[in-house]
């Protein structure tokens, strides 16, 4: 009776670490969510303007754009390699999808869908008060639907 109760002792606290595990890695590893929200028309015009000169492969331009905290997390070269590096990773690039603001948590950000092969992801923007980007995100993001398949009518 004894190794009874304790099997299922070690069964109760293997359930419970799995399910804590689970809870830090999600509350960790997963983006917070986004709320639609209104976005200021200057942030979406930035966020254009950087996205532009990500896509024409002008890295310096684009990290000039932020904040001196974010040059020195981010150099020109680290980004080159990350947006360089998505097609291999997820495909060709389908569409970009036109800015959208949001909202995480209390900090107001612009937002575009990037479509590629395998997968999208959102590209998070945020600008702050003087104009300069505070922070930028690759998120996983939401493949639009596809198009119904039609028979052919013979």
């Amino acid at each position: 009776m004894r190794k009874l109760h304790v099997a299922f002792w070690v069964v109760v606290s293997l359930v419970g670490i799995f399910f804590s595990a689970r809870w830090l890695v999600q509350s960790v590893l997963t983006p917070p969510p986004a709320q639609a929200a209104q976005a200021d028309a200057e942030h979406l015009r930035i966020g254009d303007v950087f996205l532009d000169a990500l896509d024409a492969g002008r890295y310096d331009e684009a990290v000039a754009m932020c904040t001196p905290e974010v040059q020195q997390a981010l150099s020109a070269e680290a980004l080159r390699k990350v947006w360089e590096g998505l097609p291999t990773q997820l495909g060709a690039r389908r569409s970009r999808g036109p800015l959208r603001g949001e909202r995480v948590g209390d900090t107001p950000v612009v937002t575009s869908t990037l479509v590629f092969g395998m997968a999208a992801l959102d590209a998070r923007i945020v600008v702050n008060g003087s104009g300069k980007i505070s922070g930028f995100r690759l998120v996983p993001g939401t493949m639009p639907a596809a198009a119904p398949v039609r028979k052919a009518v013979p």
